[in-house]
């Protein structure tokens, strides 16, 4: 029964070439190096560094703002100066930062650390996307790209154990020194087994311009569901639980427990969704992944005993399990060859706009009694967002 197995999967894995299994591979290293600091990074803040929670949280919400800054920037270096040397420059302000961050005391000093780490970050992103899909033929990139998350997901989650275990046996700063340690062996990876993927300039012809990107109407319906997608999504990842507790009753230490079955869904079974949905429309892919999640959310406005809510959290999690990996692939399919890196830049920058005023929208509702608007509008929000996605045409 193994051999077959293990056959089966050798055969799958050989429709990829070494690259992107070297690709796939250093990136879930670097995965869990985050997966071991972004659990204690406030925690860090507010005890070693003496930071306010005002001041923690502001923080946290300028790492997540400069994705407005790195995405772009990142898909625009990507189709001007190369994928690699674009991840490259991305890891090395990652690895950077790491160093840095564990060694310098003054908060004003982390504070402008903060915004080169996000960058380097969200340079990674666009060249990543871009390369795998100058690497793989159209009919396997939304397996790729859903292979690519599914290995992230368990090496992240592998993190927060870990950095407990360091915590316990030496201290918080060390949660840096093993995250860069990961980000040097992504470098190095990348360095070594990473060829340029670019598709080299024809003279003649006109170079790309991120202009031309935000003039294809595709493209904006495909970012502008994305961003609902995630607007929609965010509000189970930073807003349910702070509902569930202060309205409905459950303990912190519930929530957390139930949080987990998203990235355990999504380490188990992204790679199968996504072969799945590879075979579908990726409109109608997109547009079921945006419903599902609206859908988990609004049933809850009635309902949230724990059955409930398990169904929920796992409907929601399919749904992203949906739009993720096809939403990639649907970019790279329809972005002219020069402009890859610009067309994926564009998607996560609908991310990095979209999530910020999203969670303050939810956490202000659900602080001011009002979380069962939240819920109630899930639904609606969601299907403008499917009604974006169902607008695309087959590419």
């Amino acid at each position: 029964m193994i051999a077959p197995l293990a056959a089966r999967g050798l055969r799958h894995a050989r429709r990829f070439p070494r690259p992107f299994w070297a690709l796939t591979g250093a990136d879930s290293v670097a995965a869990l190096g985050a997966g071991i600091f972004v659990p204690y990074f406030a925690l860090y803040l507010t005890t070693e560094r003496g930071a306010s929670g005002a001041q923690a949280g502001g923080l946290l919400a300028l790492a997540g703002v400069m994705g407005i800054v790195g995405a772009p920037l990142g898909g625009f270096a990507a189709d001007h100066f190369g994928r690699r040397r674009t991840l490259l420059t991305g890891i090395a302000l990652s690895a950077g930062f790491f160093t840095s961050f564990g060694v310098v005391d003054s908060l004003g000093l982390l504070t402008a650390l903060i915004p080169l780490f996000a960058i380097g970050s969200d340079l990674m992103g666009p060249a990543i996307s871009a390369a795998i899909a100058d690497m793989i033929e159209p009919e396997l990139r939304a397996e790729a790209y859903g292979l690519r998350r599914q290995v992230q997901q368990l090496a992240f989650a592998l993190g927060p154990p870990l950095g407990a275990l360091i915590v316990l046996g030496l201290s918080l700063r060390w949660l840096f020194v093993f995250a860069g340690i990961g980000s040097l062996i992504f470098f190095a990876v990348v360095w070594r087994e990473l060829p340029e993927t670019k598709p080299a300039h024809v003279e003649g012809t006109p170079r790309p311009r991120f202009r031309d990107a935000l003039h294809d109407r595709t493209l904006l319906l495909l970012a502008l569901g994305s961003g609902i997608g995630v607007a929609v999504y965010c509000q189970f990842d930073s807003v349910l639980g702070v509902f569930l507790h202060r309205d409905r009753g459950y303990a912190l230490a519930t929530w957390g427990l139930l949080f987990a079955i998203n990235p355990m869904l999504i380490g188990l079974f992204q790679y199968v969704v996504a072969r799945w949905a590879a075979r579908r429309r990726a409109r109608t892919m997109l547009a079921s992944g945006a419903v599902l999640e609206g859908a988990a959310l609004f049933v809850l406005w009635f309902t949230s005993v724990w059955p409930v809510l398990v169904a929920a959290i796992a409907v929601l999690t399919l749904g992203e399990m949906l739009i993720n990996p096809v939403a990639s692939a649907f970019a790279a399919r329809i972005a002219p060859v020069t402009l890859r890196g610009t067309y994926e830049g564009v998607v996560d920058t609908a991310f990095a706009v979209a999530w910020p005023p999203s969670v303050l929208v939810g956490l202000s509702l659900v602080g001011a009694g009002h979380g069962e608007v939240l819920l109630a509008g899930a639904l609606p929000l969601a299907l403008v967002g499917a009604l974006c996605f169902a607008r695309l045409p087959d590419p």
